[in-house]
């Protein structure tokens, strides 16, 4: 892992910080190619915060892409029963 994420890290993660970390790190990783560290990324936002609904819908692509459908489909479903108004999460399973 990248010297300023664990910086970031070593400062103490909350809550609040949920976004920033969400399109510092996991986005970053993601558009990088650099699957694991997207994923695990993502996680942690969403333990910062679980209802983050971006977070979500970009764990159920990723998994998706990675050929993961179990973990994405599981991913997908929390997702809707969190945000049953967002049509993209949906999207983003794919032809899975």
């Amino acid at each position: 892992m990248d010297e300023a994420l664990l910086s970031f890290q070593k400062r103490g993660l909350h809550p609040e910080h949920a976004d920033s970390y969400f399109q510092t790190w996991a986005c970053s990783w993601d558009n990088k190619g650099e699957r694991d560290d997207a994923l695990e990324a993502y996680l942690s936002c969403l333990d910062l915060n679980p209802n983050h609904e971006w977070a979500h819908q970009n764990l159920v692509a990723l998994y998706t892409a990675k050929g993961m459908v179990r973990q994405a489909i599981d991913a997908c479903e929390s997702s809707l029963r969190l945000h049953p108004d967002n049509p993209e999460i949906l999207t983003n399973l794919g032809p899975s």
